[in-house]
């Protein structure tokens, strides 16, 4: 009973009060930096939609800028028209975007005077076309004449001229009726028309900035926020005080003029942003500039957005009194959590020295597990308990599975110190080593007498068909293909029948179960297969890409992936070559028993070429003279005593080798006699004659 109380009084006095306290700390925290945060999102925002809302009203003054440029584009070519119909084209065209464009004041291009007419004598002089509407939105042309006694030195067309780039003139005040009554706020986009790096004079369009303001009064992305556009000198041309139009932002609020010089920033097309004062006392106001790019005029305008600090607030206010309440209802429930973990924390206590008690009489059950959540360090008693029943459970279900012979079970130690689990392990280990071992070596008897079976096979082969080496070769490749279970191949010979002409010939070929009857010549070192023959060793090829057994094979596949060339070779000397290829990897057991087989293969072909050698000598023999009879019945002995060991030396595999050693030897001697009848006749001839 002491103890309950003991733990409760503590967590009552330390834990309660100080999870409180921390709460309170850690919402306050939270709470100031989240309204932080929030005010700085908000400032992002309105810079991210000023700058959005600049695309728009850039947009649309680059879509009159694209106009402008289009007819100097096409006006550059104006001496390709006829001299006689020169200006009435051109004027046809500046008529023509007016009609067509009903936001349009007037559109008219200038031409430098030294330009359009030739032995002009003075330096300056323009000529204008104006098409312009009057107040019955009746279209007028006005021919003019300008600068002829000189250019203004800082008027739109000087600049234009010098920096050739084009242009947008600050807004101004019009009146195509000349009345004075009817003014409106335009402005002027202007491309130079440029020929071969020479300026030759520019197009204007004169356009209302009505619409423009319409666009920017709609620009209201906050509350009580509002937008204004400033030209590049500072002037108003959009604000919701009309009165504002045409007068300098710099003269208007000069108190930020001097603390932000956004007027600098904003001729040089900077971004800006900053807080101020509002004019009227009211609050405080978030203020962004957002840089206009009109065509490649080297005279940016710029968005101005003015958004109410208290409109950008209002949000993170409203968050932050959320947070509060919430962190109040959060102390309220954390208040009756601890009272209630503090009542029941004895409880799980009892239940860790029940547990602890069975263990300690050797009862392992997971039924005595506890069922604490808490996250204290009772429960972490608690879990450390459950982790002790499931791993004893676990150890004893682990040494039950390996006692039925399941050595595939795992299992996972309760420490580095668990004796009992090491050892179980060591056992599982050593019958698996064990196990392993059995298998490893029922898998080499297999692949021993796979091997064995397959060299029987072949022996039989090569000891039935020694009379056809074709027949030989189509044998031998096509067993080979079906036991080793492969796609096709290819038995390759060595052709020395002409000495002057020794080459590779394609004996025979089998793939996807068919013969295949190709003929196939391939040149001595062309290839792999005469690479093969050079090197006199195994060639295994892996990821073919396609196409390229069909350059380097003598097959000419490109669909399998793998290629294994063996030589046919014995005494150091190659027959031939066995080609083979597979869509997947040829195992190392099956390469080992290719290259016996060729081994056997090429032993046969020897036998089978001194056969057919001695056969030649044999009937070459039988054409000389009856004085060299008993000599070639020796010889006939001698041939037919090496045909039987031949036999039986094929019939006996293992002493194959050590035969054909002494037929070639027999041979020898056969050779050495059959040069001394040829001299012998000879000689018996001279005497004759």
């Amino acid at each position: 009973m002491q103890l309950k109380l003991k733990l409760k009084t503590q967590i009552l006095l330390f834990i309660l009060s100080t999870s409180i306290t921390i709460f309170i700390v850690a919402i306050g925290i939270v709470s100031f930096k989240a309204r932080e945060a929030a005010f700085n999102d908000a400032k992002r925002l309105s810079n991210t939609l000023s700058e959005k809302s600049a695309i728009l009203v850039e947009s649309a003054l680059n879509t009159h800028m694209g106009s402008a440029r289009s007819l100097a584009y096409a006006f550059r070519e104006w001496e390709q028209f006829d001299t006689a119909y020169r200006a009435q084209y051109l004027n046809n065209i500046a008529k023509s975007v007016v009609e067509q464009r009903s936001d349009y004041l007037a559109v008219w291009h200038c031409w430098e005077m030294s330009i359009i007419k030739p032995g002009w004598g003075n330096k300056t002089g323009r000529e204008s076309s104006v098409f312009y509407r009057d107040g019955t939105n009746s279209i007028k042309h006005k021919h003019i004449f300008r600068d002829i006694g000189g250019i203004k030195r800082y008027s739109g067309y000087h600049v234009v001229k010098k920096e050739m780039q084009e242009f947008i003139f600050e807004p101004y005040w019009c009146s195509y009726t000349f009345e004075g009554t009817d003014k409106v706020l335009e402005t002027t986009v202007a491309a130079p028309i440029i020929r071969d790096g020479i300026f030759h004079g520019l197009v204007g369009i004169d356009i209302s900035l009505d619409n423009i303001q319409e666009l920017v009064s709609s620009i209201k992305p906050f509350e009580n926020s509002y937008a204004f556009l400033v030209s590049n000198d500072g002037l108003y041309v959009s604000h919701p005080d009309k009165k504002l139009i045409t007068k300098k932002i710099s003269e208007i609020n000069t108190k930020e003029e001097k603390e932000f010089h956004f007027s600098q920033n904003i001729r040089n097309g900077r971004k800006l942003s900053f807080t101020a004062q509002s004019n009227d006392g009211s609050g405080l106001l978030f203020i962004t500039f957002s840089p206009l790019q009109i065509g490649d005029s080297r005279l940016p305008w710029s968005l101005g957005l003015v958004v109410p600090v208290d409109v950008i607030t209002q949000h993170a206010n409203a968050n932050f009194l959320l947070s509060m309440l919430i962190a109040t209802i959060g102390i309220i429930i954390l208040l009756v959590v601890i009272i209630l973990i503090a009542n029941k924390i004895t409880h799980p206590l009892v239940k860790v020295i029940e547990s602890l008690k069975l263990l300690d009489k050797g009862v392992v059950d997971k039924k005595n597990k506890l069922k604490v959540q808490s996250q204290d360090e009772i429960g972490e008693i608690a879990i450390s308990l459950n982790n002790l029943i499931d791993s004893l459970d676990n150890t004893v279900d682990f040494a039950s599975e390996v006692g039925k012979g399941n050595l595939e079970y795992e299992h996972t130690l309760l420490g580095e110190d668990d004796k009992l689990g090491n050892s179980l392990l060591e056992m599982r280990n050593s019958l698996r080593k064990a196990r392993k071992e059995e298998v490893k070596r029922l898998e080499e008897g297999r692949l021993q007498n796979w091997i064995s079976t397959g060299l029987t096979k072949f022996g039989d082969i090569l000891r039935l068909n020694i009379n056809d080496l074709e027949e030989l070769s189509f044998k031998i490749i096509s067993e080979l293909i079906e036991y080793t279970n492969i796609n096709q191949g290819g038995f390759f010979i060595v052709d020395e029948s002409n000495l002057e002409d020794v080459h590779i010939q394609l004996l025979s070929s089998y793939a996807f179960n068919r013969r295949k009857f190709i003929k196939k010549r391939i040149e001595l070192r062309e290839g792999y297969v005469g690479q093969c023959i050079l090197e006199k060793g195994t060639i295994y090829l892996k990821n073919i890409p396609d196409g390229y057994i069909e350059l380097g094979s003598g097959l000419g596949f490109s669909e399998p992936k793998y290629l294994l060339l063996v030589p046919l070779t014995f005494n150091d000397k190659v027959f031939g070559v066995l080609e083979l290829t597979s869509f997947e990897p040829f195992e190392k057991h099956v390469i080992e028993f290719v290259e016996r087989v060729s081994q056997s293969t090429a032993s046969t072909i020897s036998s089978i070429q001194i056969n057919a050698q001695t056969a030649k000598l044999l009937k070459e023999s039988r054409g000389k003279s009856e004085q060299m009879t008993h000599q070639e019945e020796e010889m006939r002995q001698n041939i037919e005593e090496m045909i039987a060991t031949q036999e039986e030396t094929q019939r006996r595999e293992n002493s194959l080798n050590e035969e054909i050693e002494k037929l070639q030897q027999q041979n020898i001697v056969l050779s050495q006699q059959l040069e001394g009848l040829q001299d012998g006749g000879d000689s018996d001839s001279n005497s004759v004659q």
